[in-house]
């Protein structure tokens, strides 16, 4: 796919013009926090980490890249995230997971052995598409696997497809992707408690 870099996009009635004179907008995919889960919920979930979160190496950038057609990726200069999006990505979900489990990821304060991560819950999240496309959507499609910490417990690997029809604007891309960052957080959240899928979840035992 080939990339494009311009200083004037027309999105709609949505325009971006003049990169001489225009500030950089910084982004990012977490939402403000809420209360987490009941305690009682938290009372039924074992410790997890989320060990990796990898996205498509063509948008896995400081600056937001937009679908421009079906064979042309544009960058947006003046857009950026706060960090590389795997990276910002990689905090949005673990800051969604902490709302919908009631409890935070524990891959800062895990220690180095590799016992303590054999007795955690592991999860592991492959973003095959991430998408914006101004004034239609964003998208996210992501395969993901828990590694139970109880091992009679096979492991369950999903699949997620989340998409959000979104305005004219790079802003309501940006939310749309949040509210697609945090539904995928509800259903790992809903895997990771009852150890089997959800309706809007495809899961398979042991793959």
């Amino acid at each position: 796919m080939k990339a494009l870099n311009y200083c004037a996009i027309t999105f709609g009635t949505f325009l971006i013009a003049g990169c001489a004179s225009q500030s950089t907008a910084y982004y990012t995919l977490a939402t403000p926090h809420s209360a987490p889960a009941s305690a009682v919920d938290k009372q039924n979930t074992t410790p997890y980490i989320v060990s990796r979160v990898s996205v498509p190496s063509d948008v896995d950038d400081t600056t937001l890249i937009v679908r421009q057609s079906n064979d042309q990726l544009m960058v947006l200069r003046n857009d950026k995230w706060t960090a590389s999006l795997g990276e910002v990505l990689h905090n949005a979900l673990s800051q969604a997971l902490t709302q919908a489990v009631g409890t935070p990821p524990l891959q800062g304060v895990m220690p180095s052995s590799a016992t303590g991560v054999d007795n955690t819950n592991q999860i592991i999240v492959d973003v095959q598409q991430f998408e914006m496309q101004p004034a239609r959507q964003s998208s996210l499609a992501a395969v993901w696997r828990i590694n139970f910490a109880d091992k009679n417990q096979p492991a369950l690997t999903c699949y997620s497809y989340l998409s959000v029809p979104v305005t004219a604007g790079v802003a309501p891309l940006v939310a749309a992707q949040q509210s697609n960052v945090t539904s995928l957080a509800q259903q790992i959240a809903y895997v990771l408690k009852n150890k089997k899928s959800d309706k809007d979840t495809n899961c398979q035992l042991g793959v």
